[in-house]
């Protein structure tokens, strides 16, 4: 029940009530609605940088597609060559003429290649316009112009622990379970809030007098008179205080159960960088390898064309180090995109992606990898 500082009879009565518990409420409410929208926006940040790894990883698959195809048809000139050299050394009676048939299926067998090599080249282009979406119905017909190449050098990066730090502070994924939790949290004050008591304060103003307006039953109030004035407080327990517990248990739970969620995609977002930065450091070392034994191959078949010349090996020799330093550059070419690729994880992995391409601004576009 109300208690009355002083209670009079009024006609204009001007009363000011402050619903602490409906006031608190509706903060909460657009507190809410702003974590709504950040939630949505991380999410479209989300997919955005999933979407750019995933066209970078379709780009670097069709150059590799591209620089197969270019190592197999330099392959196919070595071996058209290596049969010109084959018949003239039949020609001249230096050899016998078994060489030929093997230099000859060394050309067949380098003609298939060129073929599997031109319709690999031809499906990985059609996946990255497929991805890039062009406007153009005919967009199987375009062969997309390659800008970039693999960076060969090793370039100075974070530690593992400044990635693990850009993750945890950059990952939208990880920003939106934040969010989640906050609303969660914001649930419970809500539901504390509607366990507590209503007070409600009052004030009345006015004069004394019979008529439709205060004006007209007081026509010199704006000249002299006194004013009564009540004011007051009114005090109402929460209804429904056994739901209202049971709401706040839940709220409770709820942002109890969210927390722990939190904490696991914490430590599987580390998992992620950890594996994407072993990857890259694996990678780095494959590409080193990889450039070596290219190298020794070439240097293989230097020495096979030489003891061919003076009659010391067969064209079977050299065909079989041709095949094995095409194998090789191939080889060289994978790791090469394979450690690119690898770096495009890590980035995606800490979330710096989209940042460290210019698409996003950031204050972490200052981190170097």
């Amino acid at each position: 029940m109300p208690v009355f500082l002083k209670c009079t009879s009024t006609k204009l009565t001007k009363i000011v009530r402050k619903y602490s518990s409906i006031i608190k409420w509706r903060i909460t409410a657009l507190r809410q609605a702003e974590l709504e929208l950040s939630w949505s926006e991380y999410e479209l940040k989300a997919f955005i940088l999933n979407l750019v790894a995933s066209i970078e990883n379709q780009y670097w698959e069709y150059y590799l597609s591209l620089k197969q195809l270019e190592i197999v048809r330099e392959s196919l000139e070595l071996a058209r060559q290596q049969r010109e050299e084959t018949n003239k050394r039949i020609e001249a009676g230096s050899i016998a003429e078994s060489e030929e048939a093997a230099a000859e299926a060394e050309v067949a067998l380098r003609i298939e290649d060129l073929i599997n090599a031109e319709s690999a080249a031809v499906e990985k282009a059609i996946s990255l316009l497929r991805s890039l979406n062009p406007d153009n119905a005919d967009f199987w017909q375009i062969r997309p112009e390659l800008t970039d190449a693999p960076v060969l050098s090793r370039p100075e990066r974070l530690a593992l622990e400044e990635h693990i730090a850009v993750a945890l502070e950059m990952r939208p994924e990880l920003q939106q379970a934040r969010l989640m939790w906050s609303r969660d949290e914001l649930e419970v004050v809500a539901s504390r809030n509607g366990l507590l008591p209503q007070l409600d304060f009052f004030l009345t103003l006015g004069k004394t007098g019979y008529s439709t307006s205060f004006s007209a039953s007081n026509p010199k109030a704006g000249d002299k008179g006194d004013y009564d004035v009540t004011a007051g407080f009114a005090y109402e327990m929460a209804r429904g205080r056994r739901a209202a517990r049971a709401e706040l248990s839940r709220a409770k739970a709820n942002a109890l159960m969210r927390h722990e969620a939190l904490n696991n995609l914490e430590q599987l977002i580390k998992e992620d960088v950890i594996k994407a930065y072993i990857e890259v450091e694996r990678t780095m070392q494959q590409l080193s390898a990889t450039a070596a034994t290219s190298q020794k191959q070439l240097e293989k078949l230097r020495v096979e064309e030489v003891k061919f010349n003076v009659g010391k090996t067969t064209a079977f020799q050299v065909a079989q180090a041709q095949r094995d330093l095409t194998a090789a550059r191939i080889a060289e070419a994978r790791a090469a995109v394979g450690y690119t690729t690898s770096v495009v994880e890590l980035l995606r992995a800490d979330g710096s992606l989209l940042e460290r391409n210019g698409i996003l601004s950031g204050k972490n576009q200052q981190h170097k990898n």
